[in-house]
């Protein structure tokens, strides 16, 4: 079965042979052929597209190739007028579909790369806090995963803060140069401070590195 991708490429193809031509009309049957072929193609297609894009998207594309069928049955079919619908489907392509497909397939590898990793992770609290993030992934409440994506985090980094040979209140004193203002000994009382500074902590201590506190702390 082609794919969505392979559908464009031969649009792509189409459109840089019609460029390339020397005559300002064409009537062949290959080009007609071709013509009816993308469009038998392109029904099939959309429908694969609708979980990706708009309706109005597909309501411009299927536009374009009625006009394009329009201009082949021309009697003396328009090169120029034929290449500029199929330059036209390919920048909805590239501008409208492109983008939402590949962001899709990020997603979907992503995903992929957390459930393979959920075995792994023997922390039924932080386990839970991952497979629910990865659950509001997959049904599109990315706020929802978001949330709960830095509960994990947090939680991963007040156990191993809890886990350090040094007590936590002396590296706060350390880097702040102030004592905390309340006990930060134990993994509850890490809950107490800012998410802020406890990635500084978690970098100061070397948990974490300082480009992912720079990132995290924006």
């Amino acid at each position: 079965m082609r794919t969505i991708e392979d559908f464009f490429i031969d649009i792509e193809d189409f459109h840089d042979d019609l460029e390339i031509r020397d005559t300002k009309t064409i009537h062949t049957q290959e080009y007609e052929d071709t013509v009816r072929e993308l469009y038998a193609d392109w029904q099939a297609v959309k429908v694969s597209l609708k979980p990706h894009t708009s309706e109005r998207v597909i309501e411009e594309i299927d536009t374009l190739f009625t006009d394009l069928l329009g201009e082949s049955r021309r009697s003396s079919p328009r090169v120029s007028q034929s290449a500029n619908y199929l330059e036209s489907i390919e920048n909805i392509y590239i501008e409208e579909i492109y983008p939402e497909i590949s962001m899709r397939e990020i997603e979907a590898g992503f995903v992929n790369s957390l459930v393979s990793e959920l075995d792994q992770i023997e922390d039924d609290k932080y386990h839970t806090y991952i497979e629910e993030a990865i659950q509001c992934i997959q049904v599109g409440a990315n706020r929802g995963a978001v949330v709960l994506g830095w509960q994990a985090a947090m939680y991963g980094l007040y156990c191993k803060l809890e886990e350090h040979s040094e007590p936590i209140h002396v590296a706060y004193e350390k880097k702040f140069h102030t004592k905390p203002d309340t006990s930060i000994d134990d993994f509850w009382d890490f809950q107490k401070l800012k998410d802020e500074n406890v990635l500084i902590l978690a970098e100061y201590i070397g948990i974490i590195d300082k480009s992912l506190k720079d990132m995290l702390v924006r």
